[in-house]
């Protein structure tokens, strides 16, 4: 089963400000986990009401969340940020987007 790819608007923007070709190689990343994306990504431990999972892609994370055949895409940041300021992002972003 291949899981259609949404992302949000934070995480287009967070894909805007970095340079193409990164840009590029980390869509091309989750794209090539659409067909088994639980093999590809961690669960993020401590995430309450729905679990998130994290996929690594060039020296930056997607954090995604993976619900019946689609992958929503919520923030990219690079790997050497803290995970709590990413959960941060993630509470910004899912008050705006219905899980």
């Amino acid at each position: 089963m291949s899981y259609k790819v949404n992302y949000t608007a934070k995480a287009r923007k967070d894909l805007k400000n970095l340079p193409v070709d990164v840009a590029q190689r980390i869509i091309l990343s989750i794209n090539g986990i659409r067909d088994d994306p639980y093999a590809h990504v961690k669960k993020i431990k401590g995430t309450k009401r729905h679990p998130l999972y994290t996929h690594s892609a060039c020296e930056y994370r997607a954090i995604m969340d993976i619900t019946d055949d689609r992958l929503l895409i919520m923030v990219i940041s690079e790997k050497k940020a803290r995970l709590l300021t990413d959960m941060k992002k993630i509470e910004e972003t899912a008050e705006s987007v219905e899980l």
